[in-house]
C-alpha cells in the first residue's frame, strides 16, 4: 500500500506484457485451439491492468488498449467458434447415422470450423499489429508516463498528518 500508485502499475504492465508477448511468440505456424486460448487469457489480464491505470497511463495507455482489444476479439471469435463446433458434433453424435440432422448438423459443425479460420486469420494479423511499431511505441510511451508520475509521486512530500 506504500508504492505509489504509478509504480505499482507499471511493474503490472510489464509483467503482464511480457507474459502475454512470451505466450504469443510461443505459438507457432499451427496453433491449436488451447494455445490460443491461453493467449486470451493473458490478454485479459493485460487488458485488466491497462483499464485501471488508464486514468493515469493516458492516451498510450488507450491506445495499447485498442491493440489488446483487438487481439481479445479475434481470440474470442476464435475460441466460440472452436467451441460451436466441437458441441455441435458432440450432439450430431447422438444422433442417428445418416440421418438428415445429422448431415445438417455436421454442415453447421463444418461452418464453425471455417469461421474459426477465418478468426486465426484475423487473430495473426491482431497479433501483427500488436507486436508491431505502434503498438510497441504506445507501451514504451506509457511505461516512461508510468515511470514519470512514479517518480513525482515520491519526491514530492508526503501529506500525512500524523
Amino acid at each position: 500500500a506504500s508504492e505509489p500508485f504509478a509504480a505499482a502499475g507499471r511493474r503490472a504492465v510489464r509483467k503482464a506484457l511480457r507474459r502475454l508477448r512470451r505466450r504469443g511468440r510461443e505459438i507457432g505456424g499451427l496453433a491449436d485451439a488451447a494455445d490460443l486460448h491461453a493467449l486470451r487469457i493473458r490478454g485479459k489480464r493485460l487488458r485488466y491492468v491497462l483499464e485501471v491505470i488508464e486514468p493515469v497511463g493516458g492516451s498510450p495507455c488507450r491506445a495499447l488498449i485498442e491493440h489488446v482489444v483487438a487481439l481479445q476479439d479475434a481470440l474470442g471469435t476464435f475460441n466460440d467458434a472452436t467451441v460451436a463446433a466441437a458441441e455441435l458434433r458432440r450432439y450430431r453424435d447422438g444422433l442417428e447415422r445418416g440421418s438428415a440432422d445429422a448431415a445438417a448438423i455436421s454442415h453447421l459443425a463444418d461452418l464453425e470450423i471455417r469461421h474459426a479460420g477465418a478468426a486465426e486469420a484475423g487473430f495473426r494479423r491482431a497479433w501483427k499489429r500488436f507486436t508491431g511499431k505502434r503498438a510497441k511505441r504506445a507501451a514504451k510511451k506509457l511505461l516512461a508516463r508510468l515511470e514519470e508520475r512514479g517518480a513525482l509521486r515520491e519526491a514530492a512530500p508526503s501529506a500525512d498528518p500524523a
